[in-house]
């Protein structure tokens, strides 16, 4: 051990001529598989934070470093630990772009007073612990492990990992990246094996990006939070995550989240979040197997986006009632309205046996197109009528009881007008007498029967023989009244309302046919 220790540092002369302390400390340690620990006894002093009160015994050049993971002797040195340092402040830029680093590399409380660059570079392990840096550029890195960006990491510039290809998690978990003018974290169409933690008092100033990630486990978000007001906060289009999504636990976003076209295999949970009415989430046509939420994890007015989003199932614990879910459904922005939101809700309830809630969506729906779909003329008219009368089609039932109340009143209204002498035979009799006010009728004639007659003239197919043989006499007046409220003369009330008896019959059973045999809803889609 004592040999390669001095063949390392025989080659550091020769590159570098005098050494420092600190880079002796650093190439013994390397060599022995050991941690370059750095740190002050007073722990105090160890943060990174205060790495300003560091003083030169703890001050190591980026370029010692950037010597070991590319030399070719230096690297023939280094044991399966790789390079760990531990409490240093490195100065000077820290280049390893395309360097193919075969062991492990950790940084833990350590400062960079510069730039880090992992352009396409290839690494075993990769470990910023506690450290703060001010950027990272690792666009097209390819790391056999996973990339350790937590417990206190700190960056003040854009970490950049696009396209990145990380063999195991991604854990930012307590970390801060800043960049208010930009994106704090980048890893659009980065492939990542295992998880990725945004999570555990995460914060990100500036936006985090996403964009077309390949997660191979869970995107743990809870107690994460994303500032960027008004702008981008989280973005995931495009995503394919092999695992579930949490926004829970104290997660908060300032700004837009945005899951565009995302696909989550497992569940998307939104439980916990702090004020809510400050995101805008938007799930356009993401597609999730299982949406697990709570109301007051909901998003403030207009401020949320459905159109096209779909799941198989919602969790037990999310609200299936369909006043609350209609409430969810009315967040999205008016102008946005679109039909598919509801359908798919209003499938989901139904495949978990809430049929009851289902029709409640789907009528909520034709209640919300007339709000918002910008319906005029007839096709406005037309909902309307179909709203009222039999809920669009979900409760045709309703026609019957229309029918029953205009049956009963017209059995009222035609046996009052009978017993005034208004109806008449329809057939070949003589006129009546005009010196009675009852002529007599032939005993071979049909006796007039009130009720069968309504229904007669009510129902536009059945012939109960009775339409047929009376009818009311348009000649005929009389000073009896058929109601109290009606101040006309009464030959006159009852022939409109026998033509106004024979429509409803024919809209009212016309309604209870397409009704049942779903028409209507089949053209309401």
């Amino acid at each position: 051990m004592g040999d390669s220790a001095e063949q390392l540092l025989t080659s550091a002369r020769e590159k570098f001529g005098h050494l420092t302390e600190v880079d002796e400390k650093l190439f013994r340690a390397v060599v022995q598989g050991k941690a370059a620990d750095f740190s002050s006894d007073a722990d105090e002093l160890n943060e990174p934070a205060k790495s300003d009160e560091w003083n030169h015994e703890r001050t190591l050049s980026a370029d010692r470093i950037v010597w070991l993971c590319t030399n070719t002797k230096a690297r023939e040195l280094l044991t399966y630990r790789g390079i760990c340092i531990i409490g240093a402040k490195v100065e000077g830029y820290l280049d390893l772009s395309f360097a193919t680093i075969e062991v492990p590399l950790l940084f833990i409380r350590c400062t960079f007073s510069e730039s880090i660059s992992l352009l396409q570079a290839r690494l075993r392990f990769l470990s910023l612990k506690r450290t703060h840096v001010i950027s990272i550029n690792a666009t097209g890195i390819q790391v056999e492990g996973s990339v350790l960006l937590k417990d206190g990491f700190e960056a003040k510039g854009e970490v950049r990992l696009l396209g990145a290809f990380i063999g195991g998690q991604l854990n930012c978990s307590s970390g801060h990246f800043f960049n208010e003018k930009g994106y704090a974290l980048s890893a659009s169409s980065a492939n990542i094996t295992a998880d990725v933690y945004l999570s555990d008092g995460f914060e990100a100033k500036g936006a985090v990006q996403l964009w077309g990630a390949c997660i191979g486990g869970d995107l743990d978000c809870s107690d994460g939070h994303f500032f960027n007001q008004e702008k981008y906060a989280l973005v995931i289009n495009g995503a394919n995550i092999e695992g579930d999504v949490y926004f829970t636990n104290s997660f908060t976003a300032q700004g837009r989240v945005s899951l565009v076209s995302t696909r989550i295999d497992d569940t998307l949970y939104l439980k916990q979040i702090n004020n809510p009415q400050q995101m805008i989430l938007d799930l356009s046509f993401a597609r999730v197997n299982t949406l697990a939420d709570e109301a007051k994890s909901w998003p403030g007015e207009n401020r949320l986006h459905l159109n096209g989003f779909t799941y198989n199932t919602i969790s037990e614990s999310s609200p299936p009632d369909s006043k609350q879910r209609l409430k969810w459904l009315r967040l999205q922005p008016e102008q946005e309205f679109a039909l598919q939101p509801y359908e798919q809700l209003a499938g989901v309830l139904r495949t978990n046996g809430h049929e009851d809630a289902a029709i409640e969506i789907l009528i909520g729906k034709q209640r919300d197109r007339l709000r918002y779909g910008g319906l005029k003329g007839w096709e406005l008219f037309w909902n309307r009528f179909l709203g009222k009368t039999i809920a669009y089609g979900y409760r045709p039932q309703r026609a019957l009881w229309y029918s029953l109340v205009a049956v009963i009143l017209g059995t009222f209204l035609f046996w009052r007008g009978y017993e005034a002498g208004l109806i008449s035979p329809a057939s070949n009799f003589g006129p009546f007498d005009e010196s009675k006010l009852n002529s007599e009728v032939s005993v071979n004639y049909p006796v007039f029967n009130p009720l069968v007659y309504s229904l007669d003239v009510f129902l536009p197919i059945v012939d109960f023989h009775q339409e047929s043989h009376w009818l009311p006499n348009s000649k005929k007046t009389s000073d009896k009244t058929l109601l109290l409220f009606f101040k006309t003369r009464s030959d006159i009330v009852l022939r409109w309302y026998f033509w106004l008896h024979i429509v409803l019959g024919w809209v009212f059973t016309s309604l209870w046919v397409a009704g049942f045999t779903g028409l209507i809803r089949s053209q309401n889609k």
